[in-house]
């Protein structure tokens, strides 16, 4: 008795004609038809786990508040609401670097380029308020400064 084959019935697929012009050719190299193929590479491809609730995270949880805490802090740092270890916090040391770094270019002479630097950075009329005010903390305010004078 012949053994009963299971009738063969016709399917679709939806593709770019870029993907099926593909696929042609891989079933040409492989010497299959396009049906043989595509059965073949679809019962041998192994599917991808799905991952389960139990599976572990990344970061522990402890890991995890760390981190949050982290973050937390760093925000408490960057909107000036805090001071650090009795300090300033990040935006005021920031100014008063910005300060310091103003007065270390008067002290040296460099008062046209501190101002330019200033007109790109905050525009012209504020670095104008920014240098005169900055002159004016400057020790020997109203004297030539190193080459330069402030005018």
């Amino acid at each position: 008795m012949k053994p009963v084959r299971e009738k063969m019935r016709n399917r679709s697929i939806s593709c770019s004609r870029l993907d099926w012009e593909r696929i042609r050719e891989r079933a040409q190299a492989a010497g299959s038809t396009m049906s043989r193929y595509l059965v073949g590479r679809g019962l041998s491809a192994m599917p991808k786990p799905q991952p389960s609730a139990s599976e572990p995270l990344v970061l522990t949880a402890e890991e995890q508040r760390r981190l949050l805490d982290i973050a937390l802090r760093l925000e408490t740092l960057l909107s000036g609401t805090a001071e650090t270890d009795g300090g300033p916090g990040l935006p005021a040391a920031a100014g008063f670097l910005f300060e310091t770094k103003l007065d270390e270019m008067l002290r040296r002479g460099r008062y046209r380029e501190m101002r330019a630097l200033l007109d790109r950075v905050v525009g012209e009329e504020r670095a104008a308020m920014i240098a005169d005010s900055a002159y004016e903390r400057s020790p020997g305010a109203g004297r030539s400064i190193g080459p330069y004078t402030r005018d």
